[in-house]
C-alpha cells in the first residue's frame, strides 16, 4: 500500500479525496492536515509515502515552505493538489521540489496514475503543461505577483475583490461604508504593495490574478 497524507484546509475536500482514495486497491489515507502549522509534525509522526498538498490555506500559501519540506522529508514525495490551472504555478512547484501537480477535479483513475508516477520516482504534470522544470522570467514575475497577494490586509483584499467585480472607487466606498478618500488611500497602498504604478497596471494584474484573488476569500 502507498500511504498518503492529505493537506487541505477544507474538511469537505479532505473527506472527498478520502472517499475517492478508499476505492483504490493500493492507496491508504493515513492522515489529514488542515493547518500549515501542523504539517511538519504530521509528516514526522506518520512518514507518508506521498503528501497531497493544497496551495492555499486560509489566505496563506504552502509554497513558501515547499523547499524546506522536500529537504527535511526526502522520503515523502510532494504532489501539489490545486484547482489553479496556471503554468507559472506548476513551473514553480516543480522547480522547488514537488514531484507532481494534480488538479482538484481529478478522477480516481487520475489520482491513481499520479500517485503511481510519483511513487515510482517520476514527475507527474498536467498533460497540457510542457517543460514544467524550466524556469523563465515570465513565470518568476507572475509567481511574485501571486505571492504579493499575501502582503495585502483583509480590507485591501476586500477592496481588490470589489475592483475585480467592476466597482468604482466611489462604489467601493459606499459598499464598505468608508469615505471616498479612505478608499482612494487603500487603493494607493495596494498599488505600492503590489509594486504597480497605475490603474492600468492594476487592471492588468486583476485580470491575471482574478482566480487567486477570488480563492483568497475562502
Amino acid at each position: 500500500m502507498i500511504n498518503l497524507v492529505i493537506a487541505d484546509d477544507h474538511a469537505i475536500i479532505l473527506n472527498g479525496v478520502k472517499l475517492i482514495a478508499d476505492q483504490s486497491d493500493f492507496i491508504r489515507v493515513t492522515g489529514f492536515v488542515q493547518k500549515l502549522d501542523d504539517l511538519e509534525s504530521c509528516l514526522t509522526n506518520l512518514s507518508p509515502d506521498i503528501l497531497l498538498l493544497d496551495i492555499l490555506f486560509q489566505g496563506n500559501n504552502s509554497l513558501d515552505m515547499l523547499p524546506a519540506v522536500v529537504e527535511k522529508f526526502p522520503k515523502t514525495k510532494v504532489l501539489i493538489f490545486s484547482s489553479f490551472d496556471a503554468p507559472f504555478l506548476i513551473s514553480y512547484c516543480m522547480r522547488n521540489g514537488a514531484s507532481g501537480y494534480l488538479f482538484k477535479d481529478a478522477t480516481l483513475e487520475e489520482l491513481e496514475k499520479a500517485i503511481k508516477v510519483v511513487e515510482g520516482g517520476g514527475l507527474y504534470n498536467p498533460g497540457s503543461v510542457e517543460g514544467a522544470r524550466t524556469s523563465s522570467d515570465k513565470d518568476s514575475k507572475e509567481f511574485q505577483l501571486f505571492k504579493s497577494i499575501n502582503a495585502l490586509s483583509d480590507r485591501e483584499r476586500e477592496i481588490v475583490r470589489l475592483k475585480v467585480s467592476g466597482y468604482t472607487v466611489a462604489e467601493i466606498a459606499d459598499q464598505l461604508f468608508i469615505s471616498y478618500y479612505t478608499a482612494k488611500t487603500h487603493l494607493k497602498n495596494i498599488l505600492r504593495k503590489l509594486d504597480l504604478h497605475s490603474s492600468v497596471e492594476l487592471a492588468a494584474y486583476l485580470h491575471k490574478m482574478e482566480p487567486f484573488l477570488l480563492d483568497f476569500n475562502r
